[in-house]
């Protein structure tokens, strides 16, 4: 995906990304968290990419340790499946991404082309719910036996 000159890599392969937040970039930038099970994704902006990832990474922990009482498609995949199979790529760390405007103005771009393609499970709530939030786009229930995952909340009310 190419974008007023700055490059977007949307080119995700498994065991690719990374996988502890420490060593992301400390730049301000364009992110995806990939969940791969169920082929999902969120896509973020920060101004500090490995500050962020690391305080969402505590957040998802704690969601898939404590069973929190919230519902929703992520939070039941994190309460189902955990954290280990996430990565996260880095979108874009152009310079001009600095700005909080622009980092902004992509990731809403970023977040329509989620709701309108269909290959990968949309995660991006934010700010509203898309048309396909959390709709599924693999067999989660072959993946879950595969990985000899019981999914207890993710086939419940999302």
């Amino acid at each position: 995906m190419f974008t007023e000159d700055i490059k977007f890599n949307m080119n995700w392969k498994h065991g690719t990304g990374y996988r502890n937040c420490e060593e992301l970039p400390e730049t301000p930038g364009i992110y995806c968290e990939v969940y791969w099970p169920v082929r999902g994704i969120r896509v973020g902006e920060a101004q500090n990419i490995k500050s962020n990832c690391i305080k969402n990474q505590k957040w998802m922990q704690s969601a898939a340790a404590n069973r929190l009482n919230r519902q929703g498609p992520l939070i039941n995949h994190l309460k189902d499946w955990g954290t280990g199979d996430i990565e996260i790529f880095v979108l874009s760390d152009h310079p001009s991404l600095e700005s909080q405007k622009v980092r902004r103005g992509f990731k809403h771009a970023l977040h329509i082309w989620a709701e309108e393609q269909e290959d990968w499970k949309n995660f991006n709530a934010h700010p509203r719910k898309a048309a396909n939030y959390g709709q599924p786009v693999c067999d989660e229930l072959q993946a879950a036996q595969e990985a000899r995952v019981t999914l207890t909340y993710s086939l419940s009310n999302s």
